[in-house]
């Protein structure tokens, strides 16, 4: 057996050809080889499975199936309590994986049950506890009890594979081994292997079986590689060394320096293009990137818009398939787990095909916060339900029934619902979600046996759970420029390579420890093996880390013209650092303002330096329709305006925002002055973002619609009758009952007690207050011009009768000088009068703070100076009190002219706190001024309007804002 040892892959792999001569060996690539674009010198090539297989055609695959983690997920249950060592993960899909893939791996090392059961005891005692680090005795006890817990499990393992007649992918070496010492097989001359960085105990015994059956073995493998230590023994003569070529390679090198992963995929994709335009192959360019799939989804976005071809193929978790999702979503609300509303947002999924009108008139039915099981009763009753739809709800049932039956037939609902969900192969997307649902039906198959033992709903968890940790390989697009793993790199060469993310922690990536067999145990065990001569080898962690400078090495090495280095400045929200092996071939270090060039060995080294404000690329790099015309819409900006987002261009838009000859709500003119971004989203857009839970606006519309019913149903009752608590309360058992709150029963409980206090609470106040100011409530929820229910988040009633019948025919026309107007429509709460009607007081109900007087005088609070000049208008009342009563604090707040009979009525009686706080006088001349300051900012408003002016407002109101993820300067 003759060994090559070089640094570099491709050097490597020409000295060892050079050196053998004629004929010329058959190539031994890795396994993983198969799918990599490999390039050799007109040489026959084989991978290393391929090899055995054409040796022994009967040999059993060595793929590891969903069945075997099935057995090792039973031994584990079965075999494993509370009290044991692995017993706190003994339901976990994801211990069976790791411990089923270490049984694989140490079989194949040759490592036995009994081999490490007679280890165990051994090295406990000295020489080898010092090397495990087990000197004190509880952790001799420790090691021993684990120890004895994987051999357990290992066995039973291996003894329910053989029952089920499964084979074992950690035995087929073995087998294979054995065969081959029992008879000859036609053998290749000369064989090279080229490409590993490992080989297993068996493989090493394999290798040399074939030697002694006349077969010439060589091997080319770079100089830190973990098989070099084990090889030296079966060596016939020195290892023959490769000279060290230059550190830096050939090829022109380019770094980039970029502000985030988003920037990073679009300057490489910018790249990409450039080359594109100049006449290279997509098949000539190579991404490698250490972990594919974080970045699959923003390459093939980037890489689409720019029509660039794109080759990637990755395994994401099954749990991340969309139509994977939905079937589990589904099989959760047939096990019972779930409400209404979560079977409507379940029927709102794309693959049933479904028109939003369809989808809107299903929500209307309500019912949503009722519990799946009754309300998909319930649904399927309706009169007014569509075929398709009643069709639907009818299989859904059916399944619910074979769920919960005592066969609990899980594959045969999950094929069920693949018949009426499952996408046609069309394109590369629908062919994902196809073998993605053909994986999880397997993994259901196979998982049968333990789901069957637990309950609907328990089965269902479980099997969530399952897909969380099984992987299905996506296909993002066959064909164009590759994006493939690092450690591929070693086999590969292209004239244009990338490689992205290279920062600490990344590459290099400190390599974690075994939590079955640590650094420490695997150390000791192999001197144990050692010392007794059985060939056992364990990798150690030390020695998969010193692979990663070869790595890099091998993926600088990858290109032949042009060498891009890239890495983002942050990541998920922190800062990143720099890989240190930078270092070995640029200057990492941040540019000058221009780009600096600077000659290296054959090739030149460029460091561009990408900055975070910079929303359309350089003129030189504005290869593509999108970058021209994102330069052009900056360009196009006039010089007076600081921020292209602050002003609408987009015509229908723009046109929609300045058109201000309508009536205004109370509730936009108030957003607008808080927020003009916020202002167009909920208004103009009419973007409504839905409420998950119990909010307190729920608590205050409910309090509202009780209070409304109290007093337009019980007029006659006085305030100070002992029956006045038990009508408010009625109120709100009646407004519950009746209206569709999408809440859980426990959120509904919190309601009712909630609003059952503040509604008891107001019951003690109003009698005072009556006596008090001398006033009777005449109007409730008032509305002067069109009610505007479309204003409010989710109207609790959006019926006509909501509103007062004695309304004003139309909207307030508030003069604003300059012969502009503004047209006002709005909602006032209540409104009370004085017996000969001289006196008004407007109330309105708040749950949260009611305004400051400093924001009264200074125009800023816009609904109560309104309010107060739409009631002089309709009713021409002497004097009009402003008062705000704050439910949640059990007092009511107000602001009364100056005149001394009016202090006095309206004066802070002892029992509300501090007079400060519950009465303040606002002089006439200070009201007249606060109308005025009212009337210069809505003029100034509507001007914004008119020139589409969307400018942000940051402040304490972004902390709630729906709309902050989208605005640039939302203060959080």
């Amino acid at each position: 057996m003759r060994l090559f040892i070089g640094s570099l892959p491709r050097p490597l792999l020409q000295t060892a050809l050079e050196v053998l001569g004629e004929p010329a060996p058959l190539m031994v690539l890795p396994a993983s080889a198969e799918s990599l674009p490999v390039r050799l010198p007109n040489l026959a090539s084989i991978t290393w499975h391929q090899l055995w297989h054409s040796l022994d055609a009967e040999l059993p695959p060595d793929a590891i199936a969903a069945a075997h983690r099935t057995a090792c997920a039973e031994v584990c249950q079965q075999m494993l309590s509370d009290s044991d060592y692995f017993g706190a993960v003994r339901r976990s899909p994801r211990f069976h994986r790791q411990l089923m893939e270490r049984f694989v791996e140490w079989r194949r090392d040759g490592l036995t049950p009994e081999r490490l059961e007679r280890a165990a005891d051994a090295i406990c005692q000295p020489p080898w506890d010092s090397i495990a680090g087990l000197d004190a005795p509880e952790l001799r006890d420790e090691w021993r009890r684990k120890a004895g817990e994987l051999c357990v499990l290992w066995r039973e393992w291996e003894q329910v594979l053989e029952a089920r007649a499964l084979p074992n992918p950690g035995a087929n070496g073995w087998i294979l081994l054995e065969r081959l010492r029992q008879r000859r097989p036609t053998l290749p001359p000369r064989l090279l292997l080229w490409g590993f960085d490992d080989l297993r105990t068996v493989d090493i015994e394999l290798l040399h079986a074939l030697e002694r059956h006349g077969c010439e073995v060589n091997l080319a493998l770079l100089n830190r590689s973990i098989a070099l230590e084990r090889l030296q023994p079966l060596l016939d003569e020195a290892p023959i060394q490769v000279g060290e070529p230059s550190p830096a390679p050939s090829a022109n090198i380019t770094l980039l320096s970029v502000a985030d992963p988003l920037r990073e995929a679009e300057a490489v994709a910018r790249q990409v293009l450039s080359h594109l335009q100049r006449g290279v192959a997509p098949e000539q360019m190579l991404i490698l990137v250490r972990h594919p799939a974080s970045v699959a989804e923003r390459l093939s976005l980037i890489f689409e818009r720019y029509g660039i071809p794109l080759a990637l193929e990755a395994p994401l978790p099954l749990s991340a398939s969309p139509l994977v999702r939905v079937m589990l979503d589904a099989l959760r609300l047939l096990a019972g787990d779930g409400v209404g509303a979560d079977w409507l947002e379940w029927l709102k999924n794309p693959y049933l095909g479904w028109s939003r009108e369809r989808s809107y008139r299903l929500t209307q039915l309500r019912r949503q916060a009722r519990p799946a099981d009754e309300w998909l009763d319930m649904t399927r009753q309706h009169d007014g339900l569509e075929p398709a739809v009643r069709t639907l709800l009818d299989q859904l049932a059916e399944l619910r029934d074979r769920l919960r039956s005592p066969s609990a037939d899980l594959v045969g609902v999950l094929t069920a619902l693949a018949q009426s969900l499952a996408p046609e192969a069309t394109d590369g997307t629908a062919r994902n979600e196809l073998t993605a649902l053909n994986a999880l039906l397997e993994l259901t198959r196979a998982y049968m046996p333990l789901l069957r033992a637990l309950s609907p709903a328990s089965a269902v968890a479980q099997l969530a759970w399952i897909c969380q940790s099984e992987t299905c390989t996506h296909v993002w697009g066959r064909r164009g420029v590759r994006v493939l793993p690092l450690e591929a790199a070693p086999l590969l060469q292209a004239e244009i390579v990338f490689i992205m993310e290279l920062i600490e922690g990344v590459l290099p990536r400190r390599q974690p420890d075994d939590p079955f067999l640590r650094e420490s145990e695997r150390c000791a065990l192999r001197d144990f093996f050692e010392s007794v001569g059985e060939k056992v080898s364990l990798p150690l962690r030390s020695e998969r880390q010193r692979l990663e400078p070869l790595l890099f090495r091998a993926a600088v090495a990858c290109a032949t013209q042009q060498l891009y280095l890239s890495y983002p400045r942050t990541m998920d929200n922190s800062e990143t650092l720099p890989s240190s092996y930078l270092s070995m071939v640029c200057d990492p270090s941040p540019p000058a303002p221009l780009p600096t060039l600077r000659e290296r060995g054959a090739g030149t080294t460029e460091t561009r330096f990408y900055r975070l404000e910079e929303l359309a690329p350089p003129e030189e790099e504005r290869l593509h329709p999108y970058d021209r015309l994102l330069a052009s819409a900056l360009e196009a900006a006039p010089a007076t305006t600081p921020d292209v987002s602050d002003r609408l261009t987009l015509p229908r838009t723009r046109q929609r925002v300045m058109t201000i000859d309508r009536v205004f709500s109370v509730s936009e003119l108030e957003t607008l002055h808080r927020c003009p971004f916020q202002h167009l989203f909920r208004h103009q857009l009419r973007v409504r973002v839905p409420q998950r839970g119990l909010q307190l606006s729920q608590i205050g519309r409910v309090v509202h619609s009780a209070l409304r019913h109290a007093y337009r149903q019980h007029r006659s009752l006085a305030p100070d009758s002992p029956e006045w608590a038990q009508v408010l309360i009625d109120s709100l058992q009646r407004v519950l009952a009746s209206e569709p709150l999408e809440l859980t029963h426990w959120q509904l409980q919190v309601l009712d007690a909630y609003a059952t206090r503040l509604l008891n609470l107001f019951a003690q106040r109003e009698a005072r207050y009556r006596r008090q100011f001398g006033l009777e409530p005449r109007h409730f929820e008032w509305a002067f011009g069109t009610p505007a229910d479309g204003d409010e988040e989710n109207p609790l009633t959006p019926s006509p009768d909501r509103y007062d019948p004695d309304s004003i025919a139309g909207a307030l026309r508030l003069p604003l000088g300059d012969g502009q107007s503004v047209r006002v429509s709005g909602v006032v709460d209540r409104i009370d009068f004085s017996p000969d009607g001289a006196v008004a007081m407007i109330t309105d109900y708040k749950l949260t703070r009611s305004p400051h007087r400093k924001e009264l005088e200074a125009g800023e609070a816009f609904q109560p100076l309104l309010y107060l000049l739409t009631v002089r208008a309709r009713y021409a009342p002497k004097r009009v009190v402003i008062a705000f009563d704050e439910l949640s604090r059990g007092r009511r707040v107000r602001f009364v002219p100056y005149d001394e009979a009016l202090i006095r009525r309206f004066r802070a009686g002892e029992w509300e706190g501090s007079p400060a706080e519950i009465m303040a006088v606002l002089p006439d001349r200070r009201l007249e001024q606060a109308i005025s300051q009212l009337r210069e900012e809505l003029r100034h408003l509507l001007t914004l309007l008119q020139n589409a002016i969307i400018t942000p407002t940051p402040g304490s109101h972004c902390r709630l804002c729906a709309f902050g993820d989208l605005c640039r300067k939302a203060q959080r």
